[in-house]
């Protein structure tokens, strides 16, 4: 693969980021999404950043969507802001089941914006860690590091498999936060520590 240059003066042909910020108001979560589409070789130009735009959701305690606003700072075409409406459709889903599918089956392809509906994608997963982190805050400031040990993780990623890893480390006795450390130490420098004495 060419490599012009170094890293460090490489100018990129395209940055996309994402960025998604989580607020507690009581019970429920704000959860503010934006995406960015900048062309760092255009700095300075009118055309420089492409996409500018923010979709914001509120999420109850039962994981349900009750609430959206999205808005269009940056975008190529005037007519690009006329969708954002359309994304009121996510009112009244679960973010914790079946959210993918009902996101591109109403907000994809010409039912939507092609950057909006990534944005809303992006935002199920983070809602329900933002969950585990709003949640992990609380038991912190209980001094309980037990609370939501894994309720949503469970079959998200290879380490969440029923029996696997952080299960057995859940099983074990260790709950986040025990030590202090992180990455948490790993599975065979715990058991160890909560195996007694043969």
């Amino acid at each position: 693969m060419p490599n012009e240059g170094s890293a460090t003066d490489r100018v990129p042909v395209h940055r996309r980021t994402i960025e998604i910020e989580a607020y507690e108001d009581g019970d429920d979560l704000e959860v503010v999404g934006r995406i960015r589409d900048v062309r760092p070789w255009a700095d300075g130009m009118p055309y420089a950043t492409l996409h500018d735009m923010t979709l914001t959701v509120r999420v109850d305690e039962d994981m349900v969507i009750t609430g959206v606003s999205s808005s269009m700072a940056k975008h190529p075409h005037t007519e690009c802001p006329r969708i954002t409406g359309a994304f009121e459709q996510m009112v009244g889903l679960s973010v914790a089941r079946g959210y993918n599918r009902e996101i591109k089956a109403r907000l994809g392809g010409v039912h939507g914006c092609a950057h909006m509906t990534q944005l809303a994608l992006a935002l199920g997963p983070a809602v329900i860690q933002c969950r585990v982190s709003r949640n992990g805050r609380r038991a912190v400031d209980r001094g309980d590091t037990s609370e939501g040990a894994g309720k949503f993780g469970r079959g998200s990623c290879h380490l969440w498999e029923e029996g696997g890893v952080i299960e057995t480390k859940l099983g074990i006795g260790w709950r986040p936060g025990m030590f202090g450390d992180y990455p948490a130490r790993p599975l065979d420098e715990l058991r160890p520590l909560f195996t007694p004495d043969s």
